[in-house]
């Protein structure tokens, strides 16, 4: 008794009691008992597993579980919704006199940012509502070349306004689609096919040669612009009869979001923090950022430890120390976020 009696007498302190095979730990005045524990991990490993997925493991089954419903629905109402959507094939045909530069097709596609609109939760997860695209596409059937853009019925009037206003003299036909005859299933009877699909090397936030990489301000005005889809076109003109060559660029309209990634980009190419956007980081920086605060408030109430808060100095002229290389990585990087963005996809067949 007088053991028991000590025990109790300084339960303020770290203790532990054994009672009729109990196991509890006295921490502070708690009283925590700890036996189920003790009993849970000297169960047999498949006891012990039966009674994790009882308490815990259906948590992530179920989580599993609701996430592929909602994309199974989700697929469901998306192709519903695109089934229910008009589309149209336009050919066009611009004189060979209906001189213009390559800019004239880049203010085309400003036209059609008008397209993009954005989703609320009814209109995508209970109608099925998504971003619409078009598709322009050159090919070759036998040799002969035509350009057509695939679109739904409803932009038809955007498209051929933003046409209009580069090339006037520009003729726009509806047209069948070329690939009704074609077989779907293949290896053929009749066709080989063979397709690829292109991908960038690096991160989508460095721009690719456009027209005026192919500018030459030196010589004769008819030699200072070199088209780069003249070796296209010559495979195309070179198709015989029985051939085929399909060149498709799928463009979505998307808000301008996607420039925050080149912007941080460009941060880390000068040396400048980039700020975490996604949850795990932000809280992961969070709970440093506590712990780091709760350290300096510690030492403060000791008070025999000097804590100096380390300053980080910014380099000045961050672009004078740059390397060629990477001013100009920066510099193109933000021609491209100036410009309208889309998401796009190409691939030939």
């Amino acid at each position: 008794m007088d053991g028991c009696g000590a025990i109790w007498q300084n339960r303020g302190k770290y203790g532990k009691i054994i009672e009729e095979n109990k196991t509890i730990l006295l921490i502070m005045d708690i009283v925590i008992n700890i036996q189920p524990i003790l009993d849970f991990l000297n169960l047999p490993a498949d006891q012990m597993l039966l009674r994790l997925f009882y308490y815990v493991g259906w948590i992530p089954v179920a989580i599993t579980f609701i996430w592929g419903v909602c994309q199974v629905w989700l697929r469901y109402i998306r192709l519903t919704y695109g089934a229910s959507q008009k589309t149209v094939l336009l050919a066009i045909d611009i004189p060979r006199g209906n001189a213009q530069t390559p800019m004239a097709v880049e203010n085309i596609f400003s036209y059609l940012a008008g397209a993009h609109s954005s989703k609320d939760l009814y209109e995508k997860w209970w109608l099925g509502e998504w971003q619409l695209y078009f598709s322009f596409e050159i090919i070759s059937i036998d040799g002969y070349i035509q350009f057509l853009i695939w679109l739904p019925q409803k932009y038809r009037n955007l498209i051929e306004a933003a046409i209009y206003s580069q090339y006037p003299d520009a003729e726009i036909t509806e047209v069948n689609d070329y690939t009704a005859g074609m077989p779907t299933n293949f290896p053929d009877e009749e066709y080989d096919i063979f397709g690829s699909e292109y991908k960038l090397v690096k991160d989508s936030v460095y721009p690719i040669k456009t027209y005026k990489h192919f500018e030459h301000q030196m010589g004769e005005p008819e030699t200072q612009y070199k088209d780069p889809m003249a070796v296209l076109m010559d495979l195309m003109g070179s198709m015989k009869k029985g051939e085929q060559l399909w060149y498709q660029i799928l463009t979505i309209p998307i808000s301008g979001e996607w420039t925050e990634k080149g912007d941080d980009e460009i941060k880390k190419i000068i040396g400048e923090k980039v700020k975490k956007n996604n949850f795990v980081d932000k809280f992961i920086d969070g709970l440093v950022n506590l712990m780091g605060n709760f350290s300096e408030m510690i030492y403060k109430l000791w008070g025999d430890i000097e804590t100096s808060k380390s300053e980080e100095k910014e380099p000045q002229f961050k672009m004078m120390n740059l390397k060629p290389k990477q001013k100009k990585q920066v510099e193109e990087i933000q021609e491209k976020v100036s410009k309208i963005g889309f998401a796009v996809k190409i691939r030939y067949i």
